[in-house]
């Protein structure tokens, strides 16, 4: 396997890592927009945000295993209806708190008609800025390892000798598709985590 072909391997993963991200954010939009669409309309008063605390363990070559603390911001929100007052806390983190400024104030609050999902709060941020960050993450995933792409197939088929005829050792390669997965896959967790429900009884 010469060296182009590794890399033009590697950046096809990419895209496909990217496109995984878009198609699911794009369901995450949906999703949303479904569920905005079908539930009732509440008048409701946001009561700030708690902060949810976890331990995540990460672990190393050598099997040493670390831990450390994660936190998140968690909407909390109260509304009425027929039944009476109810106090709710949100299951999506609202990494940039864009309701600081709001607490006390009324807010929309959308509840499933049959309660099969929890009610969620109605402004777009809140409905859609974690679907969009994913996407946002996957375009980046997807456009520039197709231009990578582009460009090693250029070059492959420039190259007359030397470095773009040379063959990898096995024991190099396992290295380079090693070390890409773990990036690729650190990556990829880094925004599924900033971009998904995350669940934990360490509340603080």
């Amino acid at each position: 396997m010469t060296v182009y072909t590794c890399l033009k391997y590697m950046l096809i993963f990419a895209s496909l890592l990217g496109l995984t991200l878009i198609c699911a954010g794009g369901w995450k939009v949906w999703s949303s927009y479904n569920y905005s669409q079908h539930a009732e309309v509440k008048q409701g008063t946001f009561r700030g945000y708690h902060l949810h605390r976890y331990q995540s363990s990460t672990r190393d070559s050598s099997g040493t295993q670390s831990y450390r603390m994660v936190e998140e911001y968690l909407p909390m929100f109260s509304y009425r209806d027929a039944s009476g007052r109810h106090e709710i806390t949100g299951t999506d983190n609202h990494f940039f708190k864009h309701l600081s400024n709001k607490v006390d104030e009324p807010v929309k609050v959308l509840v499933s008609p049959d309660n099969s999902s929890p009610p969620r709060l109605g402004d777009v941020l809140s409905l859609y800025c974690n679907a969009v960050l994913m996407i946002l993450g996957g375009l980046i995933f997807f456009i520039i390892p197709l231009a990578g792409v582009k460009f090693v197939v250029s070059a492959a088929a420039t190259q007359t000798g030397g470095f773009g005829q040379s063959i990898i050792p096995m024991g190099d390669l396992v290295i380079v598709l090693g070390g890409f997965f773990l990036i690729g896959g650190s990556v990829f967790g880094f925004i599924y985590y900033y971009t998904s429900k995350l669940y934990s009884n360490d509340l603080i």
